[in-house]
């Protein structure tokens, strides 16, 4: 949580709260934007990881405040997109949400072979449904597992071997 931030973000409604696994809208507990209805959401992972799907939730009673697409960048350089690299940068893949989509909270299935190994996932949500200054998002979950690092394997007797030989300088 501490390496994931959002622009635009309003202060009593912050990114923690869409991405906290206890959130309810209900509670208050969603995302939203303050001075516009645009959004730049990053996500940075610990390990490596293969992400499958999306989801994207609205805030119950309040359809018309929820994204209309997402724009979603894999791993952009230095880690960090602004507005202006989210709207002159081609994303990694763009994705259209129905109204039906964000009050379900379905998965939106991304292009598998795009996103794997992926440390740093970026998000531009460009407006929404209603057309109106503010975006509410009850809950964003990302879908995926993680990268298995395979390193090369050595028999015991190769393991053996250079363990001894590292503690004994030789």
């Amino acid at each position: 949580m501490p390496q994931c931030h959002c622009l635009n973000e309003a202060s009593d409604h912050t990114l923690r709260h869409c991405l906290s696994a206890e959130s309810r809208e209900d509670s208050g507990a969603f995302l939203q934007s303050d001075a516009d209805e645009e959004l730049v959401i990053t996500i940075k992972f610990m390990q490596a990881v293969k992400v499958s799907a999306i989801i994207v939730q609205a805030v119950l009673d309040d359809v018309d405040s929820a994204p209309t697409s997402i724009n979603i960048y894999k791993n952009v350089p230095g880690g960090n997109l602004d507005f202006d690299d989210a709207k002159s940068t081609k994303p990694t893949q763009e994705v259209t949400l129905s109204k039906a989509d964000v009050m379900a909270g379905a998965p939106q299935e991304l292009r598998f072979v795009n996103f794997q190994d992926v440390q740093t996932l970026s998000i531009f949500v460009p407006g929404n449904h209603g057309g109106g200054d503010v975006t509410k998002i009850a809950k964003i979950a990302v879908l995926g597992e993680l990268v298995q690092q395979q390193g090369l394997k050595r028999s015991a007797e190769q393991q053996a071997s250079a363990t001894k030989g590292d503690w004994l300088n030789g």
